[in-house]
């Protein structure tokens, strides 16, 4: 099996990014870049293959080779970080990192791999007698880094530099193999950073990398490519009650049509598997970093807009509604345009929660799950932020 080779992600559209800042230190919430800019880690699109034979002690779960491309980008001029380090957690259930390349004792240059039986990474020179998949190549310059994190749900490179060798800026390459759970389609990832600045060159500031959230697609035969979208549709994410049956159904059918008609990435929880799940890093970063929240009204999201329902029972949506009304606090002018409340077929304006302003700022009443139903939200959703 070919796959894409360590020069080529710089055709394909991106899935995520991880602005690089110097903030006040005691800002408390960050969502968007705000402050001294140091660079950008720019994460290309991910090529995904399912492992075409799993052994039997792997006790029924799939895995995947993943090549994981990002780009590191320096301002010029601005102090460069001494190191820096990334990391992905695969924030599903049973998910975990079961090897992952390079490590610091395997980099070489334009090093070659292969996956074998045991599904670990080994040196394509090497005699290995049961080959799964080649043509597993590392970047020309790849400079290895310390690897943390194999058996786990997240893994991470961390790569420092010195004055003789500085940080190596440009395109870089990671590879792993993902064991996920039978049955899973998709899986949700936190995309994480840090970097360090010699103490003078912080000017009383501290280091902040903005993490992003997304979701992939897992590929069924054939390879795939993961990313934001390929049109550049924007992420939204879906922010609603679990009241009934039909108003759950009738939220997957609003966002199977952004998908479809407006080439929107959807952050929606009834995609996930019903499996126990740790949502709260997940939710905050897929809110902060997301274009746009849809807030669905409902009589239950309006009791919870009124401190009306038990802290006990909606927990889930309580902690987002207050995320919510805390960066509106923080930010008005900007969340005002990125929370946008919607009306389905059969709810009222009165369901909106009060502080989203059902009466004195625009919603959108979705007359009909149609793609004409909802042009005015696929306009606006199409559009950009205007400051």
């Amino acid at each position: 099996m070919t796959l894409l080779t360590a020069s080529s992600h710089s055709a394909v559209p991106s899935l995520g990014s991880i602005p690089l800042l110097l903030v006040e230190p005691d800002r408390a919430i960050e969502h968007a870049p705000s402050g001294v800019s140091i660079g950008m880690i720019t994460l290309a699109a991910w090529h995904i293959s399912r492992v075409p034979r799993v052994p039997d002690s792997f006790d029924g779960y799939g895995a995947y080779l993943i090549r994981i491309p990002f780009d590191l980008d320096l301002e010029p001029g601005k102090p460069a970080p001494s190191r820096f380090e990334i990391g992905f957690t695969f924030a599903t259930d049973g998910a975990s990192v079961h090897d992952a390349l390079p490590q610091r004792t395997q980099a070489r240059a334009g090093a070659g791999y292969v996956l074998n039986g045991q599904l670990t990474f080994a040196p394509r020179e090497s005699a290995v007698a049961d080959q799964v998949m080649s043509d597993i190549l590392l970047s020309e310059d790849s400079p290895g880094g310390q690897l943390f994190g194999r058996g786990t749900a997240t893994v991470r490179w961390r790569h420092a530099g010195t004055a003789k060798t500085p940080l190596r800026t440009g395109a870089h390459v990671c590879w792993i193999v993902l064991l996920v759970p039978p049955g899973l389609t998709q899986i949700r990832v936190l995309a994480k950073a840090s970097f360090r600045l010699p103490d003078e060159c912080r000017g009383g500031l501290r280091e902040a990398a903005l993490a992003d959230a997304f979701i992939i697609a897992l590929p069924g035969e054939r390879p795939g490519l993961a990313h934001r979208s390929s049109s550049g549709g924007k992420q939204v994410f879906v922010s609603y009650v679990h009241e009934s049956a039909g108003h759950k159904a009738d939220v997957k059918t609003l966002c199977d049509l952004l998908r479809t008609h407006g080439g929107a990435t959807v952050l929606l929880d009834q995609d996930e598997p019903a499996r126990r799940q740790d949502w709260q890093e997940w939710m905050t970063i897929g809110i902060i970093r997301s274009d746009y929240v849809l807030v669905v009204a409902s009589p239950v999201y309006r009791a919870v807009g009124r401190y009306e329902t038990s802290n006990t029972t909606r927990r889930g949506i309580d902690a987002e509604y207050r995320l919510l009304t805390t960066l509106l606090a923080e930010d008005y002018p900007l969340w005002r345009r990125k929370i946008l409340p919607v009306v389905l077929p059969g709810r009222a304006v009165s369901e909106i929660p009060v502080v989203f302003q059902p009466y004195d700022a625009d919603y959108y009443a979705i007359g009909s799950l149609t793609s004409d139903g909802i042009d005015k939200l696929l306009e606006t959703i199409g559009s950009e932020l205007s400051p």
